[in-house]
């Protein structure tokens, strides 16, 4: 079943590596998410995958980005 839309968001692949990372740059959205830039970077260790993540390039620390980060 269809969920209700509650906002969506652009963003352009600045970087990827198949299995290993991706870092998006945010071009739509939430105001304060404009020119941001997330990262995954995955690692295997074992049987699981471990994903690390960062929301960088904030134009100033607000409550939002504690929320988002």
């Amino acid at each position: 079943p269809a969920g209700e839309r509650v906002g969506t968001i652009g963003a352009e692949v600045i970087e990827l590596h198949p299995d290993a990372a991706v870092h998006w740059r945010f071009t739509s959205g939430p105001a304060e998410w404009l020119d941001t830039e997330a990262v995954f970077r995955l690692a295997q260790d074992g049987e699981f995958t471990i994903v690390r993540f960062a929301h960088r390039r904030w134009r100033e620390a607000v409550e939002f980005t504690e929320h988002c980060s």
